[in-house]
């Protein structure tokens, strides 16, 4: 399999500030409520000072540069600028589909 949706997500926001020409630490984290999607990024708060925006206005900036995923079903910004992801169907079928695949390998320690 190709990498992680983590990792996927890390290098689609890497290409977006790249193209608003920013640069930065992406860290993405599992929120706590389900609701505010699988993944959620701040760095739009991080870089807000430096780029001389809201951090709100920025994730919006981020938001619209980032390159469509099929990984990605839904991409939304939130309270002062948080970026949420939600992880579509077909990320979980391709998961799914891959684990079953592995059989009795999946989770061997033997493997690593």
């Amino acid at each position: 399999m190709a990498g992680t949706a983590k990792e996927t997500i890390e290098n689609l926001l890497k290409e977006a500030l790249n193209s608003l020409g920013l640069e930065g630490e992406v860290a993405l984290e599992h929120p706590v409520s389900l609701e505010h999607g699988d993944f959620s990024c701040n760095v739009a708060m991080v870089l807000a000072k430096e780029a001389g925006e809201s951090p709100r206005e920025l994730a919006e900036k981020i938001t619209a540069a980032l390159p469509e995923h099929e990984y990605i079903s839904k991409v939304e910004v939130a309270g002062p600028g948080f970026i949420n992801f939600h992880l579509s169907e077909n990320f979980f079928t391709k998961q799914t589909t891959h684990v079953l695949s592995q059989e009795k390998q999946w989770g061997n320690s033997d493997n690593w």
